[in-house]
Protein backbone atom coordinates (compact mmCIF):
# COMPACT_ATOMS: atom_id res chain seq x y z
CA UNK A 1 0.00 0.00 0.00
CA UNK A 2 2.85 2.19 0.83
CA UNK A 3 4.24 1.86 -3.03
CA UNK A 4 1.20 2.61 -4.28
CA UNK A 5 0.97 5.50 -6.89
CA UNK A 6 -2.97 6.31 -5.60
CA UNK A 7 -4.01 7.72 -2.35
CA UNK A 8 -5.31 4.99 -0.36
CA UNK A 9 -7.52 5.24 2.82
CA UNK A 10 -8.72 2.73 5.42
CA UNK A 11 -11.20 3.65 7.75
CA UNK A 12 -13.75 1.82 10.55
CA UNK A 13 -17.07 1.18 10.66
CA UNK A 14 -17.30 5.07 12.45
CA UNK A 15 -15.28 6.92 9.35
CA UNK A 16 -11.96 7.26 11.73
CA UNK A 17 -8.84 7.33 9.11
CA UNK A 18 -6.51 4.21 10.22
CA UNK A 19 -4.40 3.68 7.35
CA UNK A 20 -2.97 6.92 5.49
CA UNK A 21 -0.90 6.02 2.85
CA UNK A 22 2.00 8.35 1.32
CA UNK A 23 -0.33 8.41 -1.84
CA UNK A 24 -2.71 9.96 0.35
CA UNK A 25 -0.02 12.39 1.69
CA UNK A 26 0.92 13.89 -1.57
CA UNK A 27 -2.44 14.24 -3.05
CA UNK A 28 -4.03 16.22 0.42
CA UNK A 29 -1.05 17.57 1.78
CA UNK A 30 -1.50 15.88 5.04
CA UNK A 31 1.15 13.89 7.40
CA UNK A 32 0.52 10.13 8.02
CA UNK A 33 0.40 11.23 11.80
CA UNK A 34 -2.18 13.88 11.07
CA UNK A 35 -4.99 11.93 9.45
CA UNK A 36 -4.65 8.49 11.77
CA UNK A 37 -7.55 9.21 13.93
CA UNK A 38 -9.35 11.94 12.75
CA UNK A 39 -12.59 11.34 10.53
CA UNK A 40 -12.62 10.97 6.75
CA UNK A 41 -14.92 13.67 6.94
CA UNK A 42 -11.93 16.45 7.38
CA UNK A 43 -11.16 15.33 3.76
CA UNK A 44 -14.70 16.21 2.43
CA UNK A 45 -16.11 19.84 1.45
CA UNK A 46 -19.68 20.70 2.10
CA UNK A 47 -22.13 19.40 2.46
CA UNK A 48 -20.71 16.05 1.73
CA UNK A 49 -18.93 15.92 5.38
CA UNK A 50 -22.05 16.41 7.44
CA UNK A 51 -23.82 13.86 5.70
CA UNK A 52 -21.00 10.84 5.64
CA UNK A 53 -21.76 9.55 8.74
CA UNK A 54 -25.62 9.47 8.64
CA UNK A 55 -24.77 7.20 4.81
CA UNK A 56 -21.85 4.81 6.77
CA UNK A 57 -24.38 4.22 9.56
CA UNK A 58 -27.48 3.46 6.88
CA UNK A 59 -25.01 1.46 5.46
CA UNK A 60 -23.93 -0.89 8.16
CA UNK A 61 -28.10 -0.98 9.14
CA UNK A 62 -29.34 -1.75 5.98
CA UNK A 63 -27.02 -2.89 3.82
CA UNK A 64 -27.81 -0.57 1.24
CA UNK A 65 -24.98 0.63 -1.40
CA UNK A 66 -24.60 3.97 -2.94
CA UNK A 67 -20.80 3.60 -3.81
CA UNK A 68 -19.21 0.77 -1.55
CA UNK A 69 -18.52 -1.55 -4.50
CA UNK A 70 -18.01 1.09 -7.04
CA UNK A 71 -16.60 3.76 -8.56
CA UNK A 72 -17.55 7.54 -8.76
CA UNK A 73 -16.10 11.12 -9.36
CA UNK A 74 -16.83 12.96 -5.96
CA UNK A 75 -14.90 16.07 -5.08
CA UNK A 76 -12.19 16.47 -1.88
CA UNK A 77 -10.46 19.26 0.26
CA UNK A 78 -7.07 19.27 1.07
CA UNK A 79 -5.38 20.85 4.08
CA UNK A 80 -5.31 24.16 2.43
CA UNK A 81 -8.67 24.07 1.76
CA UNK A 82 -8.87 23.70 -2.07
CA UNK A 83 -11.56 21.35 -3.69
CA UNK A 84 -10.85 19.44 -6.45
CA UNK A 85 -12.17 16.15 -8.38
CA UNK A 86 -11.80 12.71 -7.36
CA UNK A 87 -12.63 9.31 -8.59
CA UNK A 88 -13.23 7.31 -5.38
CA UNK A 89 -13.19 3.52 -5.00
CA UNK A 90 -14.53 1.89 -1.99
CA UNK A 91 -14.10 -1.77 -0.90
CA UNK A 92 -15.55 -3.24 2.18
CA UNK A 93 -13.34 -6.07 4.02
CA UNK A 94 -14.16 -7.80 7.93
CA UNK A 95 -11.69 -8.70 10.34
CA UNK A 96 -12.61 -10.22 13.98
CA UNK A 97 -16.44 -9.75 12.79
CA UNK A 98 -15.74 -6.07 12.11
CA UNK A 99 -16.36 -4.07 8.69
CA UNK A 100 -13.57 -2.07 7.38
CA UNK A 101 -13.67 0.27 4.45
CA UNK A 102 -10.63 1.16 1.67
CA UNK A 103 -10.96 3.98 -0.05
CA UNK A 104 -8.86 4.50 -3.35
CA UNK A 105 -8.35 8.15 -4.43
CA UNK A 106 -7.09 10.12 -7.47
CA UNK A 107 -7.26 13.61 -9.29
CA UNK A 108 -8.98 13.39 -11.91
CA UNK A 109 -8.69 17.36 -12.34
CA UNK A 110 -6.38 16.87 -15.75
CA UNK A 111 -9.12 14.53 -17.04
CA UNK A 112 -11.53 16.85 -16.48
CA UNK A 113 -9.98 19.96 -18.25
CA UNK A 114 -8.96 17.23 -20.77
CA UNK A 115 -12.52 16.80 -21.54
CA UNK A 116 -13.34 20.07 -21.34
CA UNK A 117 -10.80 21.23 -23.98
CA UNK A 118 -11.49 18.01 -26.17
CA UNK A 119 -15.23 19.50 -26.13
CA UNK A 120 -14.41 23.21 -27.53
CA UNK A 121 -12.33 22.04 -30.07
CA UNK A 122 -15.29 19.78 -31.14
CA UNK A 123 -17.64 22.34 -31.15
CA UNK A 124 -14.93 24.34 -33.20
CA UNK A 125 -14.53 21.65 -35.82
CA UNK A 126 -18.12 21.46 -36.17
CA UNK A 127 -18.62 25.39 -36.48
CA UNK A 128 -16.01 25.25 -39.44
CA UNK A 129 -17.88 22.32 -40.84
CA UNK A 130 -20.69 24.15 -41.01
CA UNK A 131 -19.73 27.31 -42.30
CA UNK A 132 -17.77 25.76 -45.06
CA UNK A 133 -20.30 23.01 -46.10
CA UNK A 134 -23.69 23.75 -45.01
CA UNK A 135 -23.95 27.27 -44.43
CA UNK A 136 -22.55 27.49 -47.82
CA UNK A 137 -25.47 25.20 -49.26
CA UNK A 138 -27.83 27.22 -47.83
CA UNK A 139 -26.28 30.52 -49.36
CA UNK A 140 -26.26 28.83 -52.67
CA UNK A 141 -29.79 27.88 -52.42
CA UNK A 142 -30.45 31.36 -51.67
CA UNK A 143 -29.28 32.85 -54.61
CA UNK A 144 -30.71 30.17 -56.79
CA UNK A 145 -34.52 30.61 -55.29
CA UNK A 146 -34.02 34.39 -56.22
CA UNK A 147 -32.90 33.23 -59.81
CA UNK A 148 -36.41 31.40 -59.85
CA UNK A 149 -38.20 34.12 -58.87
CA UNK A 150 -36.24 36.05 -61.38
CA UNK A 151 -36.77 33.78 -64.47
CA UNK A 152 -40.56 32.79 -63.82
CA UNK A 153 -41.38 33.91 -67.25
CA UNK A 154 -38.46 31.81 -68.55
CA UNK A 155 -39.09 28.37 -68.31
CA UNK A 156 -36.32 26.80 -69.48
CA UNK A 157 -33.89 29.42 -67.25
CA UNK A 158 -36.20 28.72 -64.51
CA UNK A 159 -35.73 25.08 -64.81
CA UNK A 160 -32.04 25.62 -64.17
CA UNK A 161 -32.11 27.27 -61.60
CA UNK A 162 -34.57 25.12 -59.94
CA UNK A 163 -32.24 21.81 -60.84
CA UNK A 164 -29.55 23.87 -58.92
CA UNK A 165 -31.69 24.71 -55.80
CA UNK A 166 -32.48 21.19 -55.91
CA UNK A 167 -28.92 19.77 -56.02
CA UNK A 168 -27.83 22.21 -53.41
CA UNK A 169 -30.64 21.31 -51.08
CA UNK A 170 -29.54 17.33 -51.38
CA UNK A 171 -25.88 18.12 -50.87
CA UNK A 172 -26.33 20.16 -47.95
CA UNK A 173 -28.64 17.88 -46.54
CA UNK A 174 -25.87 14.74 -46.88
CA UNK A 175 -23.51 17.00 -45.47
CA UNK A 176 -25.77 17.75 -42.42
CA UNK A 177 -25.99 13.58 -42.15
CA UNK A 178 -22.63 13.42 -42.28
CA UNK A 179 -22.17 16.20 -39.20
CA UNK A 180 -24.79 14.50 -37.42
CA UNK A 181 -23.18 11.21 -37.48
CA UNK A 182 -19.78 13.02 -36.40
CA UNK A 183 -21.29 14.66 -33.34
CA UNK A 184 -22.79 11.61 -32.05
CA UNK A 185 -22.01 8.35 -34.34
CA UNK A 186 -24.88 6.58 -32.44
CA UNK A 187 -24.54 3.35 -35.24
CA UNK A 188 -20.81 2.41 -33.75
CA UNK A 189 -23.33 0.47 -30.92
CA UNK A 190 -25.40 -0.77 -33.45
CA UNK A 191 -23.21 -1.30 -36.83
CA UNK A 192 -19.95 -1.35 -34.95
CA UNK A 193 -16.67 0.54 -35.49
CA UNK A 194 -15.66 -1.12 -38.86
CA UNK A 195 -18.79 -0.08 -41.09
CA UNK A 196 -19.09 3.20 -39.10
CA UNK A 197 -15.40 4.10 -40.57
CA UNK A 198 -16.40 2.60 -43.55
CA UNK A 199 -18.58 4.65 -44.23
CA UNK A 200 -17.19 7.98 -42.91
CA UNK A 201 -14.08 7.29 -44.96
CA UNK A 202 -16.11 7.42 -48.10
CA UNK A 203 -17.98 9.92 -47.32
CA UNK A 204 -14.57 12.08 -47.37
CA UNK A 205 -13.36 10.75 -49.95
CA UNK A 206 -16.51 11.77 -52.28
CA UNK A 207 -16.52 15.33 -50.63
CA UNK A 208 -12.96 15.96 -51.20
CA UNK A 209 -11.77 13.51 -53.71
CA UNK A 210 -9.29 11.81 -51.60
CA UNK A 211 -8.32 8.22 -52.36
CA UNK A 212 -9.37 6.65 -48.84
CA UNK A 213 -8.19 3.42 -48.50
CA UNK A 214 -8.78 0.88 -45.01
CA UNK A 215 -7.00 -2.32 -44.67
CA UNK A 216 -6.44 -4.92 -41.99
CA UNK A 217 -9.22 -6.09 -39.30
CA UNK A 218 -12.39 -7.45 -41.08
CA UNK A 219 -13.76 -8.34 -37.58
CA UNK A 220 -15.00 -5.90 -35.34
CA UNK A 221 -12.57 -5.17 -32.56
CA UNK A 222 -13.82 -6.53 -28.93
CA UNK A 223 -13.84 -2.79 -27.24
CA UNK A 224 -15.96 -1.43 -25.10
CA UNK A 225 -18.31 1.35 -26.68
CA UNK A 226 -16.97 4.74 -25.18
CA UNK A 227 -13.02 3.59 -26.25
CA UNK A 228 -14.95 2.95 -29.67
CA UNK A 229 -16.05 6.33 -29.72
CA UNK A 230 -12.84 8.12 -28.99
CA UNK A 231 -10.82 5.44 -31.62
CA UNK A 232 -13.37 6.59 -34.02
CA UNK A 233 -12.86 10.24 -33.41
CA UNK A 234 -9.15 10.52 -33.60
CA UNK A 235 -9.11 8.60 -36.90
CA UNK A 236 -11.69 11.17 -38.03
CA UNK A 237 -9.37 14.17 -36.59
CA UNK A 238 -6.50 12.80 -38.20
CA UNK A 239 -8.42 12.71 -41.68
CA UNK A 240 -9.65 16.15 -41.00
CA UNK A 241 -6.45 17.22 -40.47
CA UNK A 242 -4.87 15.41 -43.66
CA UNK A 243 -7.68 17.28 -45.77
CA UNK A 244 -6.92 20.64 -44.34
CA UNK A 245 -2.78 20.48 -44.37
CA UNK A 246 -1.36 17.57 -46.38
CA UNK A 247 -2.11 18.15 -49.71
CA UNK A 248 -2.16 14.41 -50.00
CA UNK A 249 -3.77 12.61 -52.83
CA UNK A 250 -3.99 9.22 -51.12
CA UNK A 251 -4.17 8.03 -47.38
CA UNK A 252 -4.51 4.71 -45.88
CA UNK A 253 -6.32 3.34 -42.48
CA UNK A 254 -4.90 0.25 -41.51
CA UNK A 255 -6.55 -1.65 -38.42
CA UNK A 256 -4.58 -4.47 -36.44
CA UNK A 257 -4.97 -6.68 -33.65
CA UNK A 258 -1.96 -7.32 -31.19
CA UNK A 259 -1.64 -9.22 -28.06
CA UNK A 260 -3.84 -7.20 -25.50
CA UNK A 261 -4.18 -4.84 -28.02
CA UNK A 262 -5.84 -3.00 -31.27
CA UNK A 263 -3.81 -0.68 -33.50
CA UNK A 264 -4.56 1.58 -35.80
CA UNK A 265 -2.52 3.83 -38.34
CA UNK A 266 -3.35 6.73 -40.60
CA UNK A 267 -0.61 7.28 -43.25
CA UNK A 268 -1.25 9.23 -45.99
CA UNK A 269 1.32 11.11 -48.62
CA UNK A 270 1.08 14.49 -48.49
CA UNK A 271 3.70 16.91 -48.07
CA UNK A 272 4.30 16.49 -44.15
CA UNK A 273 5.24 18.88 -41.35
CA UNK A 274 7.77 19.66 -39.08
CA UNK A 275 6.94 17.86 -35.42
CA UNK A 276 9.16 20.41 -33.77
CA UNK A 277 7.20 23.64 -34.41
CA UNK A 278 4.99 24.92 -32.05
CA UNK A 279 2.22 25.85 -34.55
CA UNK A 280 1.86 21.85 -34.41
CA UNK A 281 -0.88 22.37 -31.61
CA UNK A 282 -2.87 24.38 -34.46
CA UNK A 283 -3.92 20.99 -36.58
CA UNK A 284 -5.67 18.74 -33.83
CA UNK A 285 -2.40 16.97 -32.82
CA UNK A 286 -3.45 18.07 -28.81
CA UNK A 287 -7.03 17.35 -29.79
CA UNK A 288 -5.75 13.93 -30.27
CA UNK A 289 -4.16 13.81 -26.85
CA UNK A 290 -7.06 15.31 -25.32
CA UNK A 291 -9.07 12.47 -26.47
CA UNK A 292 -6.42 10.03 -25.69
CA UNK A 293 -6.70 11.37 -22.22
CA UNK A 294 -10.26 10.86 -22.05
CA UNK A 295 -10.12 7.40 -22.32
CA UNK A 296 -7.66 7.67 -19.06
CA UNK A 297 -4.52 6.95 -21.92
CA UNK A 298 -0.88 7.28 -21.62
CA UNK A 299 0.42 10.70 -23.23
CA UNK A 300 2.01 11.01 -26.92
CA UNK A 301 4.93 11.69 -28.59
CA UNK A 302 6.23 13.37 -31.35
CA UNK A 303 8.80 11.63 -34.18
CA UNK A 304 9.98 12.91 -37.40
CA UNK A 305 10.27 9.69 -39.80
CA UNK A 306 10.51 10.95 -43.24
CA UNK A 307 8.00 12.01 -46.15
CA UNK A 308 5.00 11.07 -44.28
CA UNK A 309 2.27 11.55 -41.56
CA UNK A 310 1.12 9.22 -39.17
CA UNK A 311 -1.53 8.65 -36.46
CA UNK A 312 -0.64 5.48 -34.46
CA UNK A 313 -3.49 4.91 -31.79
CA UNK A 314 -4.11 1.67 -30.25
CA UNK A 315 -6.52 0.24 -27.80
CA UNK A 316 -5.02 -2.26 -24.77
CA UNK A 317 -6.60 -4.48 -21.55
CA UNK A 318 -4.94 -3.85 -18.81
CA UNK A 319 -5.16 -5.24 -14.93
CA UNK A 320 -6.89 -1.98 -13.79
CA UNK A 321 -9.54 -1.63 -17.05
CA UNK A 322 -9.23 -0.54 -20.34
CA UNK A 323 -6.53 1.96 -21.64
CA UNK A 324 -5.82 3.75 -24.57
CA UNK A 325 -2.44 4.48 -25.37
CA UNK A 326 -1.65 7.09 -28.13
CA UNK A 327 1.52 7.45 -29.78
CA UNK A 328 1.19 10.24 -32.70
CA UNK A 329 4.23 10.38 -35.23
CA UNK A 330 4.12 13.43 -37.12
CA UNK A 331 6.97 13.87 -40.12
CA UNK A 332 8.64 16.40 -42.15
CA UNK A 333 10.80 16.13 -45.33
CA UNK A 334 13.82 17.74 -45.79
CA UNK A 335 12.75 18.31 -49.53
CA UNK A 336 9.91 19.53 -48.53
Amino acid sequence: MDAAVDAIITIDRRGVILQFNPGACRLFGYEAAEMVGPSVNSLMPLPYSGEHDAYLQRYLRTGERHLIGTGRRVPARRKDGSIFPAHLAVTEFARDGEPYFIGTLRDISEFIEARSRASVEERRHLSRELHDSVSQALFGIVLGAQAVKNALGKPEQAAEAIDYVLNLAQSGLAEMRTLIFELRPEALESEGLLVCLRRQTEALARRYRLSVQMTGLTDEPALELPLKHELYRVVMESLHNVVKHARAKHCVVHLQEQPGEHVITIEDDGCGFDSTDLALHGVGLNSMRERVAQAGGANGHLEQTGRRNTVDSSASLHDLGLKLQDRIMASSSSNG
